[in-house]
């Protein structure tokens, strides 16, 4: 069940053991990364494998923490997702293509552009840009 793999797969992200995204990847998974802002429509990393998938995941911080942005939409291939490390909110898409075992094949991750985040944060809240300006 397609729906199953994004919650799967968040699981095994959060749960941060290879052995639990091996479940929810193909041995040959092939997952394009994406970049932001200016490089939203350019893959800035390729991860294929179990072992450069969980290198790649593992390169966040300890508190990092994944959950589904919303609810299934049409597309049971495609997925929302929100990402929160300490003061730190954002979220992306992903895009999959499933295996004949029901495993993650393929992958796309994109992130949200910052500039989005960051215009959406509270106004009590300080961006990098405002931390930066000394001016005041």
């Amino acid at each position: 069940m397609p729906g199953d793999i994004w919650d799967g797969l968040i699981d095994a992200i959060n749960s941060r053991q290879a052995a639990d995204l091996a479940k929810v990847l193909d041995p040959d998974v092939h997952i394009d990364v994406y970049g932001v802002d200016q490089q939203r429509d350019v893959v800035v990393r390729n991860v294929s494998g179990h072992s450069q998938a969980f290198e790649w995941l593992d390169r966040s911080p300890q508190a990092t923490v994944f959950e589904r942005a919303e609810a299934p939409n049409d597309d049971p291939l495609q997925a929302r997702y929100r990402v929160k490390v300490l003061y730190f909110e954002g979220g992306g898409s992903w895009q999959g293509e499933l295996a004949e075992d029901g495993r993650l094949r393929r992958l796309d991750h994109r992130p949200d552009d910052l500039a989005d985040i960051y215009r959406a944060a509270p106004p009590t809240e300080q961006t990098p840009e405002d931390q930066a300006d000394t001016s005041a």
